[in-house]
Formats: structure tokens, sequence, C-alpha cells
């Protein structure tokens, strides 16, 4: 499953982290803070990122924000210790926390009252020490949107009508490829800048995409004159930060995390309304077997993605223990394999 952020994404981050007052502070510590924006400089994503400066100030921090417009070049700049802090997807936070990047597992998190709750735990003070691994330290987690499957015929609404179809990939997204061979696809490369255009001028027939992908990035040109998007969530978007931790005040981390924290509503009330832009004509319900597919698949894929070190296993842990909590009949309770 493929991983998308765009502005839109950055934006939805940015805004939900904005509150508090300011008090002025004697001594500060100045830190370099990387945001990607593939818009670069001219992005509003900077734009929005002045104001959480702004609120770090209230905390003894003076942030320098630099854009990027490559996720990667971001992670390779806090790997070198020129970012103090780093914004990006959680798939990028892989290198600094497989812990809280697991948060995006497939088919891990069915809806967002379980992503909520899990985001909930992770964000509280009892959950501090996971955030840390040793010099990085995980300063926020924000929901950004669940991800769906786009596809140019409606027709292919289950896992074995798309063998052969030619599905998007991101860069360098290991877990992606592995499911696209799974379920007999042929994988295409794309990244966050082409991925929408290759699926709307026919270039690949499947992509995997968040719902607020859908009306900036045009994909509705994608859906015409018989596609669909199959109404499933296969994995939860996350934007994460990252800091080195030994760069900021002790408890700036947990500051950070709580205004994640108290900021969930809002983030959920604009994924809800990029959702409610998709036409009703393009959503496809799978029926109950399907689903049943997706879930053994995706669940298959977890416990393989675990043993390749790839995924965490406590967090995957955690993710099971959330979603018997409210469906509690489901074989996987019992059975306890993650």
């Amino acid at each position: 499953m493929s991983h998308h952020i765009r502005r839109p994404l950055l934006s939805l981050f940015a805004a939900c982290v904005l509150t508090g007052s300011v008090s002025v502070q004697a001594a500060l510590t100045k830190n370099t803070f990387c945001i990607f924006d593939p818009v670069g400089n001219n992005g509003d994503v900077l734009a929005l990122m002045k104001d959480y400066k702004t609120e770090a100030l209230s905390w003894g921090v003076d942030l320098e924000l630099k854009t990027f417009m490559d996720e990667s070049v971001i992670v390779d700049e806090l790997k070198a210790g020129q970012c103090d802090a780093a914004a990006f997807t959680g798939i990028k936070t892989r290198a600094f926390n497989r812990f809280t990047s697991t948060v995006e597992a497939v088919g891990a998190l069915p809806d967002y009252t379980t992503l909520r709750t899990t985001l909930q735990t992770l964000m509280s003070p009892k959950a501090a020490k996971l955030m840390h691994n040793g010099p990085y330290e995980v300063a926020g987690i924000m929901p950004a949107g669940a991800i769906y499957a786009f596809v140019r015929d409606r027709d292919w609404d289950s896992l074995n009508k798309i063998q052969g179809k030619k599905i998007i990939v991101m860069e360098g997204d290991e877990v992606s490829q592995q499911l696209v061979r799974q379920v007999g696809g042929t994988p295409v490369s794309g990244n966050t800048t082409n991925f929408a255009g290759k699926f709307n001028n026919g270039s690949v027939d499947v992509t995997f995409a968040p719902a607020v992908a859908y009306e900036p990035l045009e994909m509705y040109k994608g859906l015409e004159p018989g596609g669909g998007v199959v109404d499933h969530i296969f994995i939860q978007l996350t934007f994460q930060m990252v800091i080195r931790h030994d760069r900021f005040p002790e408890d700036f981390g947990q500051k950070s995390r709580q205004m994640a924290l108290t900021s969930f509503d809002r983030a959920f009330a604009f994924i809800g309304k990029a959702t409610d832009k998709i036409d009703d004509k393009y959503w496809v319900e799978p029926n109950p077997a399907e689903v049943d597919d997706y879930r053994q698949i995706m669940r298959e894929a977890r416990l393989a993605l675990r043993d390749q070190s790839i995924y965490d296993g406590r967090m995957l842990k955690l993710m099971r223990k959330v979603r018997c909590k409210y469906d509690p009949v489901q074989a996987e309770c019992s059975e306890k394999l993650e």
C-alpha cells in the first residue's frame, strides 16, 4: 500500500498544532526545524509552521524553519544533525522510531475510532518512553486520513481482479512492493509529486491515496468514466514530528505531543470534509467476503513484516487490543498472533 503526502496533508498537520498563548523567554534554545513541502518555500506549509514556531517560543525554543521538497533529503539531514527537528510522514519515521511508524501498518486500524484511541494512547505521558529511540524522540503524531484504493475501472473492486494491473508504489517503500506482489499486481514506481498524474493519465491502473488528495490533485479525472474508490481503509496515514531530544528542553517533546492530542478533533473534522468531497457515485462497497479476504491478506502481511523487523511487534499488539476492544468477536482476539 502506498503512502502519499502532499501539501494538503502537511497543511492539516500544521494547522492542527497551532494553539495556545506565548510568553516571552529570557533565554531561548535555537533549533532548525526541517519541514517537507513539495512546493518548497512558496508553499503555505511554511506560513502555517511559523505559527508553530511562535508557540514553541513559549516553551523556550526558537525554531528556524527550513522547507524541503523531498522527504528523503530531510531524513538524511536529520541523521546528519543538520536538522534538530523534522516533520514528515509515518513511513519516513521508520528510520528513527519503528514503534511509532508501525501505526501505519497495513490494515491495523480499520476505522477512525481505533485510530483515535491508538493515538491518544501514544500521546499520553505514560507512553513517553516509547517515543524515544537513541537520540531521537517523536514529538507529535497527527492523523492525516485513511488510504483508499482508487481504481480506473470500478469492476476491479476485488483482489483477484487486480492481478497483473499496474499499481503505484512509492519509491523506497518495501512494504508496498511486497503487498502489491502478494496480490499479483505489477508495481510501478512513483513519488508524492507524480502519483496522481500517473493515475489520471492512465499510466497506472490503481493507486492508493487519502481522501484529502482527491480534490486538490484532481483525482476525479482518473476516475472517469468508469472508475471508483473502494470504500475500505487499507492504511491510516499519519504525519509525525521527530526531534533530536538532547537539543531541546526536557519537556519539549511531551508539550508538543499534548498539543497534538488536543488537536485531534480538528484533524478529523478536516479529514471528514475532504472525504465528503468525493462524489457518492465513485464509492464502491466491497462485499463482506471480499472484506474478509482483505483482512486475512493484510494480517498475514503484518505478521511477515513483523518477523522481518519492519513492523514493531509491540505496536501491532497494542493495535490488536484496540481492535478487540471495539470488535471482540473477531477470531484474532482469541488467537492473539499479533
